[in-house]
């Protein structure tokens, strides 16, 4: 290689490195998302010249590589699962105090319309053979709505029951004529819409044969829900944006339920245009070239040598399986998919839980949901700061020591094959050991990866924080060791040490599989092994963070004064809790926590598959969690792990 040549390759390289170090440098470690999450990565619009004109892509690589209209990459991961199992769902619950003399239902239907339509994937159908988002309507009138309607003082009226519907109910992928997500509103009785309305006529109810998780599975730290409260539950399939694109619903939603839109009998709503314009995709702004992501290839294939041998924190190979009949029956065999598999079973049963899963049963999504006051949220937050840690950090470890303290009661748990049971050679009982390490997911957020007119501006008015799209990255950490002897700042730190180091390493994936996508071939290969690596990586880590950080009241109004209530205290928010779906093929966490914190009250809700954790081991993990966090305000340096776990 001549001189010259030699000489233009390290310019390129060196370029290219210094544009991932800016782009890394901007990236918010709290956010919010999930397994494919991981490919994700950063905006990267300024390569220089130098970098494009080494660029081994194909002659077209200039122009985007996805429809403008279209799902990303990423996105179109989760439209491609398959119709027989789980989606990828999200869901948010809001429980609004609205003014007495709102009984009309259909005004909370037209505004929610009207925040439909203000977001263009909200709008649009997804064109099964090319994966487009189209416009359903051109005005708010016709556009369609896919909402029901639950009585609240009706035994089925919990709004708790109401979310595990809804989070465990797919999305119709081959109707094209409405879009991927829907509402519950949850209303006292004499706002229920009178049958054979118009407005009760349209509504869109679940499957009759929805198989809804067992009531026994709630349970949840909350404040008290007042007497004429409204929740409206909204769902969305994760291809149409992340879960910050849910919060940015909320807030255009927050922006049209004031007291004159409520007041007013008609919101003229064939007057109201619907956005044309669909949400920028990072696939179509980016263009690797060979240069940039070598050195990513080189990295992830010495990785993944070095790691061989090792055993990576997996927290249940096999499922958990629940009784088949009262008389504890412990042989047979279940169904989980297409295929057929044998799987441990509990011989000492402590638990009434555990025991035989029946044929045919699939993965449900069960939630529990922990309310931390404005309080003690700043209390931690305080204490995190003062350790040099931060309070995803803290969230993390309180996390992970959770997961332990479930871990240690299957410690004792003796188990056998289902060959063994029925009269098998091998007779040998298995223990399950605690592991000394275990895995982590936080996701974080891209957004500031897309070109702004605004400029420099706060997150809450930058408007690249009301696109709804697919902007999310996640950091991992595969084995960070927790024993009951660690110091717990001392792990904190080094998972804000983690965070703060994977921040470019996300950014390179991203740009790897641009880089795949662009070359046919390789991403043939990558496709292929993406579909074996998804089923064979679920619930390999012990928990998943989806952090969207935390963000003013949408509903409130800032004045000179502070903060008040708009229009006389027209709209109240009351609660919020927010979380996506744990019983996907591919989800990452055994525990996937939603973390959300608004005006300083945070919620957290926890899902789990119903199938691969009890009852009783959700109870321990909700408990242990939310006591660890309050341990956690008065922690010292010298606190250990088994102070978090200790009664």
């Amino acid at each position: 290689m001549s001189r010259k040549i030699r000489r233009k390759y390290l310019k390129s390289f060196t370029d290219a490195s210094t544009t991932s170090s800016n782009v890394s440098a901007v990236l918010s470690p709290v956010f919010s998302n999930h397994y494919a999450a991981a490919f994700h990565g950063s905006n990267a619009d300024n390569f220089s010249s130098s970098a494009n004109d080494l660029s081994f892509v194909s002659r077209n690589s200039n122009a985007p590589i996805v429809d403008p209209a279209g799902l990303s990459v990423i996105e179109r991961v989760f439209y491609k699962s398959s119709r027989q199992k789980p989606q990828v769902i999200m869901c948010l619950a809001l429980q609004l105090a609205l003014p007495k003399h709102l009984e009309d239902p259909s005004c909370i239907v037209d505004m929610i319309r009207v925040a439909q339509s203000k977001h263009y994937r909200c709008s649009s159908y997804i064109d099964p053979r090319t994966m487009n988002a189209l416009p359903l309507a051109q005005t708010v009138d016709n556009l369609p709505c896919l909402y029901r309607f639950v009585d609240k003082n009706h035994n089925s009226g919990d709004w708790k029951k109401v979310y595990l519907e809804e989070i465990n109910t797919n999305f119709d992928l081959d109707d094209t004529s409405k879009p991927l997500w829907r509402a519950a509103v949850i209303v006292p009785t004499y706002m229920m819409p009178e049958v054979g309305t118009k407005i009760w006529r349209q509504q869109t109810m679940l499957p009759l044969n929805l198989a809804k998780p067992d009531e026994d599975i709630i349970g949840e730290q909350l404040p008290p829900e007042e007497t004429g409260t409204v929740t409206i539950i909204f769902s969305f399939h994760h291809c149409l944006g992340d879960g910050l694109s849910m919060f940015a619903f909320c807030r255009t939603f927050a922006e049209i339920v004031t007291a004159r839109n409520i007041s007013r009998q008609d919101l003229k709503l064939n007057e109201l245009q619907v956005s044309t314009e669909p949400p920028p995709l990072l696939d179509n702004i980016l263009n690797p070239s060979f240069i940039e992501i070598f050195p990513t290839a080189v990295h992830m294939g010495l990785k993944s040598l070095v790691r061989r041998g090792k055993t990576n924190f997996k927290p249940l190979i096999s499922k958990i399986a629940h009784p088949k009949s009262a008389d504890n029956n412990v042989t047979g065999t279940t169904s989980i998919g297409s295929q057929r598999m044998n799987f441990p079973l509990l011989v000492n049963d402590q638990n009434p839980r555990f025991g035989i899963l029946e044929s045919g049963s699939s993965s449900a999504t069960g939630v529990r949901f922990v309310w931390i006051d404005r309080e003690s949220t700043e209390a931690l937050r305080k204490v995190a700061r003062e350790n040099r840690t931060s309070m995803a950090a803290v969230l993390v470890v309180c996390a992970l020591s959770a997961t332990r303290a479930v871990l240690e009661t299957r410690e004792s748990a003796t188990y056998a094959s289902i060959d063994t049971l029925n009269g098998g050679e091998d007779s040998t009982a298995v223990v399950q050991t605690t592991p000394t390490h275990q895995g982590w997911v936080i996701t974080s957020s891209l957004r500031h990866m897309l070109p702004s007119r605004a400029g420099v501006c706060e997150r809450e008015k930058d408007p690249r924080m009301g696109l709804f799209g697919g902007y999310a990255g996640s950091v991992t950490c595969n084995a960070l060791k927790l024993t009951r002897d660690c110091h717990v700042w001392e792990r904190c730190r080094r998972v804000s040490k983690t965070i703060a180091n994977s921040s470019r390493d996300s950014v390179a994936r991203m740009r790897l599989l641009n880089y795949c996508f662009r070359h046919p071939k390789l991403w043939q290969i990558v496709e292929a092994r993406g579909r074996g690596y998804v089923e064979n990586s679920s619930r390999g880590f012990s928990v998943e963070v989806a952090n969207l950080g935390a963000w003013d009241d949408p509903f409130l109004t800032q004045s000179d004064n502070g903060f008040s209530q708009r229009e006389n205290e027209s709209v109240q928010l009351r609660h919020f809790g927010g979380v996506l779906n744990s019983s996907f093929e591919g989800v990452r966490g055994l525990f996937t926590l939603g973390v959300i914190t608004l005006s300083g009250n945070m919620s957290v809700a926890i899902a789990y598959d119903t199938i691969c954790v009890s009852n009783t081991e959700i109870d321990l993990f909700a408990k242990v969690f939310r006591d660890a966090l309050e341990k956690m305000k008065i922690a010292s340096s010298t606190t250990k792990v088994k102070d978090l776990l200790s009664e």
